[in-house]
Order: C-alpha cells, then sequence, then structure tokens
C-alpha cells in the first residue's frame, strides 16, 4: 500500500466528499423546508401540540429505519465491497428525492398526502443509511495510513459545505417567488434540485477503485475465526427459496425477523469478542459527537440564537454562511493535526477549545459585542473538530465487521440525535438562552473524557489490516 498520496487517492477524496455533500444536500433542504412542509402535507393545524407532532413525525420519518438498514446495509458491504454499495445507495437517494417531489399533497388527497410522504421518507431513510458510513470506511481504507485525518476531514469538509448551497438555494426561492409559489411548486423546485446534484456526482462512483484492504481480506485464506454471510443466516431454516415463497405471509415475517435477529445477535458477538466493549462505547461517543455537531452547527444554532437574542434576518444568513466555510476549514485543519500528532491530544485539546468558543461567542451575543460574525467563525472552526474523528472510529473495528459496525453506530446516533435535538434544545433554550452553550460544553466533556483511551490506541499499517 503507497505510503504517500497519489493522483488517486486525491481523485478519491474528491469523489467521496461529492458523495457526502449530495446526501447532506437532500437532508438539510428537507430540514429547512420543514416549516414549508408541514401544511403542504399534513394541512393546516389550529393546535399547536398537533402541529408540533405532525412536524416531529415529519422529520423523524427520515431516521427511524436508518439503523436496520445500517445493519444489513454494512453487513452486504463487508462481504461485497465498500464501492458495491455506494451507487445502488445513491441511485435509490435520488429516486426517492425525485419521488417526493412530484407527490400529491393535502389540498389534492387530504391525510394520503402525510401517509405517502412519510411511506417515502422511510423509503428514503433505507436509501441514505449506508453512504456516510460507507465513505468513511472507504477513505481511511484506500488513503496512506499517515493521510487519513486530511481524507476524513475532507469528506467531512465537503459534506458541511453542503449547507452553504441549501441556504443560498433556498433565499434565492425566497426572493424569486411568493410565498403562494413555494407552497404551490418552489418547495418541488428545491428537492429536484437535490436529486440533480446527485445524478451528476453519480458516474463519478465508476471512477473509484475498491478498497485495498477489502481487496486484501478477500483474497485471504479463510482465518480460524469464522464469519457469516447474510446468505448463510437466511438459508438456516429454509435453504429453498422457492419453500419460502410458498409460506403463508405470517410464516414469511417471522422469518425474515429471525434472520435480522441472527444478523444483530452475530454482529453483537463479533463486536464483544474482537473489539472489547469499551471500543464500541468510544466510537458510540465520538459518532454521536459528530452528528450533534453536525446538526447543531450549520443548522440548528442560528434559530436558537434568533429565539433567545432575536438578531436581524440578514445577520442571521451571513452567520450561516460563515459557519458553515469556517466549520468546513476546520474539518481539514483538525484532519491534519490528527494526521500529525496523537489524536488523543488533538481531540483533548480540541474539545476545550470548542467549549471555550461557544461560551465566547453567546456571552458576546448576550452583551450586544460588535463584530459578531468573528465570533461565529471562531466557532465554526472549532465545531471543525469532527474532522478528527472518523479515522478513530473506523480503526476501533476489524476490518471484517468494520463497516457493519460503523453502519450501526452511526445511524443509531442519527436516529436519535437528529430525531430529538431539534425539539429538545430548542424547547430548553425557550426556557434558557445559554442552553446550547451548556450542551456544547457537555459535549465536550464527553469528547475529552474518552480521548484520554484514545491517546494509547496504536496507529500503523497493521492496525488497519487486523
Amino acid at each position: 500500500m503507497p505510503t504517500q498520496l497519489t493522483r488517486q487517492h486525491l481523485q478519491a477524496i474528491c469523489i467521496t466528499s461529492l458523495i457526502l455533500a449530495t446526501e447532506f444536500f437532500n437532508f438539510a433542504i428537507v430540514l429547512y423546508l420543514s416549516e414549508l412542509l408541514l401544511p403542504v402535507f399534513f394541512g393546516n393545524s389550529q393546535e399547536s401540540w398537533l402541529a408540533y407532532g405532525q412536524l416531529f413525525v415529519l422529520l423523524a420519518a427520515g431516521y427511524v429505519l436508518r439503523p436496520l438498514a445500517g445493519l444489513l446495509i454494512g453487513c452486504y458491504g463487508d462481504h461485497h465491497g465498500r464501492q458495491a454499495i455506494l451507487k445502488p445507495s445513491l441511485l435509490a437517494l435520488i429516486a426517492t428525492t425525485v419521488l417526493m417531489a412530484i407527490l400529491p399533497t393535502y389540498a389534492n388527497i387530504g391525510w394520503l398526502a402525510a401517509i405517502l410522504f412519510v411511506v417515502v421518507r422511510l423509503a428514503q431513510s433505507i436509501a441514505t443509511a449506508a453512504i456516510m458510513p460507507t465513505v468513511w470506511v472507504y477513505i481511511t481504507e484506500r488513503l496512506p495510513t499517515r493521510n487519513l485525518g486530511l481524507g476524513c476531514g475532507s469528506v467531512l469538509a465537503g459534506c458541511v459545505l453542503a449547507m452553504p448551497c441549501v441556504i443560498m438555494l433556498i433565499s434565492w426561492l425566497d426572493s424569486t417567488l411568493s410565498y403562494e409559489q413555494m407552497f404551490s411548486y418552489g418547495w418541488r423546485v428545491a428537492l429536484l434540485c437535490g436529486a440533480m446534484a446527485s445524478l451528476l456526482v453519480l458516474p463519478l462512483i465508476n471512477q473509484l477503485q475498491e478498497s485495498p484492504i477489502f481487496v486484501g481480506n478477500k483474497n485471504q485464506q479463510p482465518s480460524t475465526i469464522s464469519t457469516v454471510r447474510l446468505s448463510d443466516l437466511a438459508t438456516n431454516h429454509h435453504p429453498d427459496a422457492l419453500t419460502i415463497a410458498k409460506l403463508p405471509t405470517t410464516k414469511r415475517i417471522g422469518w425474515a425477523f429471525d434472520t435480522i435477529c441472527q444478523v444483530a445477535s452475530w454482529l453483537f458477538h463479533q463486536l464483544i469478542t474482537k473489539t472489547m466493549f469499551i471500543g464500541l462505547i468510544i466510537a458510540s461517543t465520538l459518532t454521536a459527537a459528530i452528528i450533534s455537531l453536525l446538526i447543531f452547527t450549520p443548522t440548528l444554532l442560528s434559530s436558537l440564537i434568533d429565539l433567545s437574542f432575536g438578531i436581524s434576518e440578514a445577520l442571521l444568513w451571513r452567520a450561516n454562511l460563515v459557519i458553515a466555510i469556517s466549520m468546513a476549514m476546520g474539518a481539514v485543519v483538525f484532519g491534519l493535526l490528527v494526521d500529525r500528532f496523537n489524536a488523543g491530544v488533538v481531540l483533548i485539546l480540541g474539545s476545550l477549545f470548542l467549549a471555550l468558543q461557544a461560551v465566547l461567542l453567546f456571552n458576546h451575543l448576550r452583551t450586544d459585542g460588535d463584530n459578531p460574525l468573528w465570533y461565529f467563525a471562531s466557532f465554526g472552526v472549532a465545531s471543525g473538530i469532527i474532522g478528527a474523528m472518523p479515522s478513530v472510529i473506523v480503526r476501533l473495528f476489524s476490518r471484517k465487521i468494520r463497516l457493519s459496525s460503523v453502519a450501526v453506530i452511526l445511524n443509531f446516533a442519527i436516529a436519535i440525535i437528529a430525531g430529538f435535538l431539534p425539539f429538545v434544545l430548542g424547547l430548553a433554550t425557550v426556557y434558557l438562552s445559554f442552553a446550547p452553550v451548556i450542551f456544547i460544553s457537555t459535549l465536550s466533556l464527553l469528547v475529552m473524557f474518552v480521548s484520554f483511551y484514545i491517546y494509547y490506541l496504536p496507529r500503523s499499517d497493521e492496525d488497519m489490516w487486523r
């Protein structure tokens, strides 16, 4: 495996960055348009509690099936390759986004529109469940060990830079179309733009070469540690597919549920025996930090600040752009730092820096200080600490179960944090303006705590190939 970055390595970084950016672009569009999509598909509710519940359903539908989909698709990727996951996943994302854009509205078919929207969102959650974990694992296995941080930081920077694109697209639509036009077809235009962006990236996947670590694992002689394929599990009780097809529907559902349970128990056994439980805790903590900051900094922060301090809309728009761009730069910087220095040290100092910047930003806003954009930029750079984490997470797992492990942990974090954080933090900020600071400080302490263990993690080619 080469020890220096080559043209193929840089090409892999660029392509995977674009893949992750398009996924986040489609995710962010629904998040930004949620207040508009609510009456489009659920109608106008007079009860505030009902509207709040409908908004929760609208957003949470995109996360509920992700953990299960991540488990199944991750197991497939561990046995058939990382590249084999990316193209079908992106195709499914395009299809579900286009389908969402052409759905009939509440005005056309009533509550059936809401049901169709939730079904499509569930399908989209399955389609996107494996994209981010596959990109993390692929880029970590594809690059030289000394450049893992740069690669992971760059792909997360691409993910964050999707936010300015979404902001500018929504701002352009808002300035070009009236509210009635946005309600009628503007949201469809935004969704189709997301699908088009994904379609442009799709052909680039053909230029990616398979991960050399996966290829080496596939060509390796069978080891004494048994591995279980999904096909093996599926044929334990019903080896004949024709027999399964003839079973009653209830028994087919029971067989499918039994298969899923076997896959989950096998993965749990592999995690406990091969990476130890403490590694699972470390990976879960870092993954939760990444998802929290990806959702909090470029998407939630401006609305929470507006809720607490009533900043002008023009300043908030500029702050959103500054935060996203500076966070992307910070992700690359922290990725470079973790390549040059011990990852534990970088994360300890970085988490302290993040907590400090959160306190400075909110204190500056509370006192109506001048030049707040500098403080937004500093907090954005500090949030770029996410760039140092994926390479650590991926290295915690053996290559035989790497993708399935990362996919399950990542998607559980997305389902829980993305589903509840906007509502919980928004409600807390109503009563306590410094609630976001408390949240970021707590997150920083958790990252700092696990970083003392990360300090002793090995970093070598042998570690990646184990």
